[in-house]
C-alpha cells in the first residue's frame, strides 16, 4: 500500500518541528545550568558595597559626608552590612527594611533596593522634630529625660530631649502638667497636642510674622499660644483650627492699624475676645 505524499510532507514536517522544539528546550537548560554554574563558582554578584541615601540632603560630593540628620549613618551601616559577602539575589529588602523602621524612630519611610553586581542602596526618609512636650509638673524638671520629649507632625514620640539637646533648644515648647505617653516611637494621645500640630502648621502656611516661643495646656481642650511679642493666643479644640486662625488674623490685623496693644486674643468663644491690659489667669478659669 503506498502512503499519500502529503501525508509524508505532513509526518516530516512534524518530525523536523518536534526536534527542532527538542534542541531548543536542551539548549535553555544547558543555557540555565551555566549561568547557575558560573554564578555558583565565580566571585561574582557578593554584595560588598552600602548606598545611604535621603531625598532631605543633596548628594555634597564627598564621601565621608552623612546622607542623615537625626539618625547616625554609622548606625545604619552596622545593621545593614551585616549582609556584606552575601549573594545579591539571597538578600531580603523588605527584612531589612522591616528591621530599619523597628529599631529607628526617626526614620518615617525606609527603602532598600539593589544595584548590579554588588550594591545596597537604602533610602531613607526622616521624621522631623515639630515640639518639645515638657513637663512642668512640681515634682519633676524639664531638665529630667522623661519628662521632655520630641514629637512631629503625626505625634509620634521621637526621643527624649537630652539624646538631641541642640535640636530641643531651637524647637517650640509645649509645656503640660504630665506626659501620658514617654514610650519612644508610640503615639502621643492628647487632642490639646493634635490640635497644636495642626495650628503650627496653618500658621506657617498663613506666614504669620510672629514667632511662637511656647505653647501650654492649662485645661482640657484649650490650647494657650505665647509668641515672641509677648502676646498670646488661646484656642480651643472644639472649634476648627482653620477658623479660628482665621479671627485671630483678622483681630490682630485690625488691632495694628489702628495702632492698639493688646495682651490676648481668646478664640473660644463665638467672636474673639480682646484682653488688653491682662492674660487669663487659668487658677480661677
Amino acid at each position: 500500500m503506498k502512503i499519500p505524499e502529503n501525508l509524508i510532507k505532513i509526518y516530516r514536517k512534524i518530525k523536523t518541528t518536534l526536534i527542532f522544539k527538542i534542541l531548543k528546550v536542551i539548549l535553555l537548560i544547558l543555557f540555565a545550568a551555566l549561568v547557575l554554574y558560573l554564578i555558583s563558582n565565580l566571585n561574582i554578584f557578593f554584595i560588598d558595597t552600602v548606598e545611604i541615601r535621603s531625598p532631605n540632603v543633596k548628594d555634597s560630593g564627598k564621601d565621608n559626608a552623612s546622607a542623615l540628620t537625626y539618625i547616625d549613618e554609622q548606625d545604619i551601616r552596622d545593621i545593614v552590612e551585616e549582609h556584606i559577602g552575601q549573594r545579591i539575589f539571597l538578600v531580603d529588602n523588605q527584612q531589612i527594611q522591616d528591621d530599619l523602621s523597628s529599631r529607628f524612630s526617626f526614620i518615617k519611610e525606609v527603602y532598600v533596593s539593589k544595584r548590579f553586581p554588588s550594591t545596597l542602596s537604602v533610602k531613607i526618609i526622616e521624621r522631623t522634630p515639630l515640639i518639645k512636650i515638657v513637663a512642668n509638673n512640681e515634682e519633676q524638671t524639664s531638665d529630667d529625660e522623661q519628662n521632655c520629649i520630641l514629637i512631629d507632625d503625626q505625634n509620634k514620640i521621637l526621643t527624649d530631649c537630652n539624646e538631641l539637646p541642640n535640636v530641643a533648644a531651637g524647637l517650640p515648647t509645649c509645656e503640660v502638667t504630665l506626659l501620658n505617653s514617654k514610650e519612644i516611637a508610640s503615639t502621643y494621645r492628647s487632642i490639646e497636642v493634635e490640635s497644636l500640630i495642626k495650628i503650627l502648621e496653618e500658621i506657617k502656611e498663613q506666614n504669620i510674622d510672629l514667632n511662637v516661643l511656647k505653647s501650654f495646656i492649662p485645661q482640657s481642650h484649650v490650647v494657650v499660644l505665647v509668641f515672641e511679642d509677648n502676646t498670646r493666643a488661646v484656642f480651643t479644640t472644639d472649634k476648627a483650627v482653620n477658623d479660628q486662625i482665621s479671627d485671630f488674623i483678622t483681630t490682630r490685623e485690625n488691632l495694628v492699624l489702628k495702632n492698639k496693644s493688646y495682651k490676648e486674643i481668646d478664640l473660644r468663644y463665638e467672636r474673639p475676645v480682646i484682653r488688653v491690659d491682662k492674660y487669663t489667669d487659668w487658677v480661677t478659669e
